[in-house]
């Protein structure tokens, strides 16, 4: 099946599992689940990796509550980043902002430094706008 796949699909291949293919949906659901952990993980990972990158050299990143917000009406937004455990209430208004500018979503978990001194909430930019 994978040499049948157009080279983008084969690039989104995360793991391989020898199944059968008489066994119960529930099986599968087990079996592939770790998998599925660990490439969200790595995913996470680089997300947190290019947020801290950008945010660092302040270029296309910015992080806390009031910046972010800016930056979603703005339209600046291209991946808004939000910690699982920020109010609900929050994290509805900020995606629903996101969402009126087609900008993607990414629930992280907990840790993160500069995204938790922030109040939770931080983005990744399409574009800066320059001060002055």
């Amino acid at each position: 099946v994978e040499t049948e796949l157009a080279k983008r699909g084969r690039e989104a291949i995360i793991d391989k599992i020898s199944w059968d293919l008489d066994a119960r949906d529930d099986e599968f659901v087990r079996k592939i689940a770790p998998i599925l952990v660990e490439a969200e993980r790595r995913q996470e990972t680089a997300l947190l990796e290019r947020f801290i990158a950008e945010y660092r050299r302040k270029g296309l990143a910015v992080a806390g509550i009031e910046n972010t917000i800016s930056a979603l009406k703005l339209g600046q937004v291209d991946t808004l980043i939000i910690e699982k455990d920020i109010e609900p209430e929050l994290a509805e208004e900020l995606s629903s902002l996101a969402e009126t500018i087609s900008a993607h979503v990414e629930f992280i978990p907990q840790g993160n430094d500069i995204i938790a001194k922030s109040g939770g909430v931080g983005a990744l930019l399409r574009y800066k706008i320059r001060e002055g």
